[in-house]
């Protein structure tokens, strides 16, 4: 996500902080979970992903630039998820 303010050349990047996702149940997906942000200095802060089940999934996670990540009951093609 990179935003600029209108007729500026300057790139604005958000803080993308404390996300709750809770409840998914995916059947297909090449990726179970993929978070991907801009770089180390403006990290996804705080995701807690939550109760979540993701299956027919061909090659498991990518994850970038995230501080906080808390998995608590998520499954991927039926085993706990680990980062």
């Amino acid at each position: 996500m990179h935003y600029t303010l209108d007729g500026e050349k300057q790139v604005l990047i958000p803080a993308i902080r404390n996300i709750q996702v809770e409840n998914v149940w995916a059947t297909k997906s090449p990726c179970g979970i993929m978070v991907l942000e801009y770089d180390e200095a403006h990290p996804v802060e705080g995701l807690h992903i939550r109760k979540c089940r993701f299956d027919g999934v061909e090659k498991g996670n990518r994850i970038e630039h995230v501080k906080g990540l808390r998995l608590e009951k998520v499954r991927i093609n039926g085993v706990a998820a680990k980062r």
